[in-house]
């Protein structure tokens, strides 16, 4: 099995004016009221979770919905990172007058967050959370899940409940240059890359995950809710090599390999699949 921590691939989540409300109806047991919660468009730029709490989406919402309810109740927006609820996101609330609330994602709301836009009935847009639009309201409750893993993000599993499923981590570096040879037997050497200190990190590093025992579920997950919507166009992202600390990642992004072909090697009478993953370091 693996011997590397479980990581995450989070990417960045963008809010503009087409997906920045939560619209949620709140209740103390007598009389309803339906309050909105606004997500700020500047910068509006998230990532899943992060330990500043003006990166994280998940934090925002929180602190959006607090403020807007009509209940003095506080709400958390929290995402399970262990096996087997990778990419679970909770919304809870407690305190106040408040007995209970739902999320109200159908298609008469607009500019919905959770569902990535206003999508149609059972689809999610991009920028998602992990929520579909829905067709009919829940009934009221303390707490509510998403649906799927969030987009922008991919937080594979492997087989339950060994949630390891990085075998190895190791790095390549590359420089561009050309090299000649004189007829008189002389070096000539060009460099077109840049010369860095010992503490500078070398963007020309290029980080190299093992997987292995990857599940159907990784595999799927990696097209619908990360390459397909977000990391192929070679969009930034926070590799966490340990999901248990997010104050420690990496900018990268996909390499060229990696985008053009996902095609993990079957193990002959398992459900499982090992592949290789590569991503370079991020310059601007």
């Amino acid at each position: 099995m693996g011997i590397q921590p479980p990581p995450l691939f989070a990417g960045i989540i963008t809010v503009g004016s087409s997906n920045n409300t939560i619209d949620f109806e709140e209740t103390d047991g007598f009389t309803t009221d339906t309050s909105t919660a606004t997500i700020s468009t500047s910068p509006g730029t998230y990532y899943i979770d992060a330990t500043v709490s003006t990166d994280s989406i998940l934090q925002t919402i929180a602190d959006e919905m607090t403020t807007a309810s009509a209940y003095g109740a506080t709400y958390t927006c929290t995402m399970d990172l262990t096996s087997p609820n990778e990419g679970v996101i909770t919304i809870a609330a407690s305190g106040g007058s408040l007995t209970g609330f739902y999320l109200k994602l159908t298609a008469a709301e607009s500019n919905k967050l959770l569902t990535g836009g206003d999508a149609a009935v059972g689809e999610q847009g991009l920028n998602h959370l992990g929520w579909y639009t829905q067709s009919v309201y829940p009934s009221f409750d303390l707490t509510t899940d998403n649906n799927t893993q969030p987009s922008n993000t991919w937080i594979p599993t492997g087989p339950v409940p060994n949630s390891t499923v990085i075998a190895a981590l190791d790095r390549s570096f590359s420089w561009k240059a050309s090299q000649q040879t004189t007829l008189g037997g002389r070096t000539v050497t060009r460099s077109w890359s840049e010369s860095y200190t010992s503490t500078d990190i070398n963007p020309n590093e290029v980080i190299i995950l093992t997987c292995e025992f990857l599940t159907d579920s990784d595999r799927d997950n990696w097209q619908r809710y990360f390459v397909g919507p977000y990391a192929h166009t070679g969009a930034r992202f926070r590799f966490h090599r340990r999901r248990s600390d997010l104050t420690i990642w990496d900018d990268v992004h996909l390499t060229q390999e990696t985008i053009e072909q996902f095609a993990p090697d079957r193990l002959p009478g398992y459900p499982y699949f090992n592949t290789t993953i590569n991503m370079k370091r991020w310059k601007s």
